[in-house]
């Protein structure tokens, strides 16, 4: 039976520590408040990890007395565990909740600045509209002048040669 401790114990602490590790990378990427939450947690978890290891040490003398304080100590860790498990759960909810707040806010920002092209292209679709026909009636104008123009050339050609 205090092989059985010793071996969930250790095994105990070989998962705390890889989570830890995971964690530490996740965190390099987060807000201080993801970083101060994560101090928080992870002195949480350095407390399961000495109980685990105070666990791992004490099966090891074969004592009725340290077969209890190993019971006491397992059931203190898994009370520590639950409450890191609390605290992980009601941060990530939080960060949830804050996450779909700014992207709530940033789909209302885009459809708002989908909003504001579409009004300027209609404003300014109507000046360009309005040059353009400006323009085109300039360049009928133009092209009438240059063909009577070339119908006076034509004309005097002719008489030159009349």
């Amino acid at each position: 039976m205090d092989k059985e401790f010793k071996e969930i114990a250790q095994k105990s602490q070989k998962i705390l520590a890889e989570a830890t590790e995971k964690a530490e990378d996740i965190m390099k990427d987060l807000s201080e408040d993801a970083a101060s939450f994560w101090s928080e947690l992870k002195d949480k978890m350095a407390d399961v990890q000495d109980s685990l290891q105070n666990i791992a040490s004490t099966t090891e003398t074969k004592t009725d007395e340290a077969i209890v304080e190993a019971e006491l100590g397992m059931m203190e860790a898994k009370e520590k565990i639950s409450k890191v498990e609390k605290s992980l759960d009601a941060f990530v909810q939080e960060k949830k909740r804050v996450t779909k707040q700014e992207l709530d806010v940033a789909k209302l920002r885009a459809h708002l600045a989908q909003m504001d092209a579409e009004d300027a292209w209609e404003e300014n679709s109507k000046k360009i509209r309005h040059e353009l026909a400006e323009k085109k009636a300039e360049a009928k104008l133009l092209a009438k002048k240059a063909a009577e123009e070339v119908g006076e050339l034509s004309d005097k050609i002719k008489n030159l040669f009349a």
